[in-house]
């Protein structure tokens, strides 16, 4: 394992150790056989697009009035070039998130993006799955468990039926207070402070079929008992979330709806009209999903700040 330099070492110097970033440029290379043997085309996205990429909870970073916001995922680049015909395609490109910063978190990073056309929520989970264990080394075992069973298995609650008090008693005091009786916070933490801490740290754990309110981007559905869920799957390696899929809505007025709900920063940000027309003019049957690369190098290489895993993090730039 590669030993970074010491946190208290001078800012200007690099934070990943040498070994660690000789490390990432072989899983970079393993990265480009991968997608080269599926016959899946790169992607240069641009990282300034004229209308924000509308996520819940994230915020975009505004570069000027005119030039527009940095991205904070190529997802409506690769969607463009798949309403315009070009197949499967897949990018490794630097995105931007404003205030996202810890041990697991930083402002600027690198995302890999892939869409595959015909795939379903099990098929682009199992293809990532066989990415993260030939990139990072680590083997193909894995867990799948529905959201709604990892609540019952991990945080004993159910999230379609208790009521918010119930669902709150899981958390710490402190924790409940600063939710404030909201229940999507109150989920999100029982998700990040209980649940995923809970993972098991030797295998992915793949959690599947979220409630409808958090599809995102994904299609919606009914599941075997008869509640509306997502298509969409995130993959963790012990608590570190590495990768989050959706089977593709292409609904032009839902995806419209779903951005007039998801406005984030300070103001309003604008639509990306050009995203729109896109899928006006109609997206194939596709899944996508998200890899944090510098996450996916913490991994490969044992390490738990990713201020170790890059060589320059945002308070080295």
């Amino acid at each position: 394992m590669d030993h970074p330099p010491p946190a208290s070492q001078p800012a200007w110097r690099p934070g990943a150790g040498i070994e660690t970033l000789r490390r990432r440029a072989r899983m970079l290379e393993r990265t480009r056989d991968f997608f080269a043997a599926r016959s899946i085309l790169e992607i240069e996205a641009p990282v300034i697009q004229t209308g924000a990429n509308l996520d819940h909870g994230i915020c975009p970073m505004t570069v000027d009035q005119d030039a527009g916001h940095l991205i904070t995922s190529p997802e409506h680049a690769l969607k463009r070039l798949l309403a315009a015909g070009y197949g499967d395609i897949w990018s490794l490109t630097p995105v931007f998130r404003h205030g996202e910063m810890g041990r697991r978190h930083n402002p600027e990073f690198r995302l890999l993006e892939w869409y595959r056309q015909g795939f379903d929520l099990q098929e682009m989970a199992g293809e990532t799955l066989d990415l993260l264990a030939e990139v990072s080394g680590q083997t193909t075992a894995s867990h799948w468990i529905s959201y709604h069973d990892a609540y019952a298995r991990y945080a004993d609650c159910h999230p379609d039926t208790d009521d918010v008090a119930t669902l709150a008693a899981v958390l710490t005091a402190d924790e409940a207070q600063a939710a404030a009786g909201n229940k999507a916070m109150i989920l999100d933490l029982i998700m990040t402070q209980v649940i995923q801490p809970r993972l098991p740290p030797d295998r992915w754990t793949v959690i599947d079929y979220f409630p409808a309110d958090q599809a995102a981007q994904a299609r919606c559905l009914r599941d075997d008992h008869g509640r509306a869920v997502a298509a969409r799957f995130e993959i963790y390696r012990g608590p570190l979330e590495l990768a989050n899929g959706y089977h593709e809505e292409s609904d032009p007025d839902i995806l419209r709806q779903r951005f007039a709900n998801e406005h984030q920063g300070p103001g309003p940000a604008p639509y990306d009209e050009y995203f729109l027309a896109a899928m006006t003019n109609g997206l194939p049957d596709c899944a996508g999903v998200a890899v944090g690369f510098d996450r996916l190098c913490m991994v490969a290489c044992g390490l738990n700040d990713i201020d170790a895993a890059m060589a320059f993090s945002w308070s080295r730039r």
